[in-house]
């Protein structure tokens, strides 16, 4: 009995700790270019992501919502466009990132970033 529970009680931590796969789909995948996204100070102002995914997957923002992505969901390999909807009124760079997700538990962040207002801008 005490060997059993030795087994099933290491094979659980092997797995939280991540030395076992993410998930129970052995040759799932998810990829996504770029890694991160900068915009200029301009509203309207969009950048293309590119998705390959072994499975159909989501998309969300986290963080400040100063973007807006579509699609928000896709079938295996896609593309998102994300646009900056305002311009930034602070002098401070703000960052937000997206958060693609498929079906297997697989999941990739893109850092997004829009430079602050500069005394150059109207």
């Amino acid at each position: 009995m005490m060997k059993q529970f030795l087994f099933v009680f290491t094979a659980i931590l092997l797995d939280v700790m991540g030395c076992g796969p993410r998930n129970n789909v052995p040759n799932a995948f998810l990829n996504v270019s770029p890694k991160y996204v900068i915009f200029n100070n301009e509203q309207f102002a969009s950048v293309k992501i590119t998705i390959t995914s072994s499975s159909p997957w989501t998309a969300m923002v986290s963080g400040e919502y100063f973007i807006e992505l579509s699609p928000l969901a896709g079938k295996d390999n896609g593309t998102i466009t994300v646009t900056a909807l305002t311009k930034n009124e602070s002098s401070f760079e703000r960052t937000t990132k997206v958060i693609i997700t498929n079906n297997e538990g697989e999941y990739q962040e893109v850092m997004v970033y829009q430079v602050g207002k500069t005394t150059d801008d109207k």
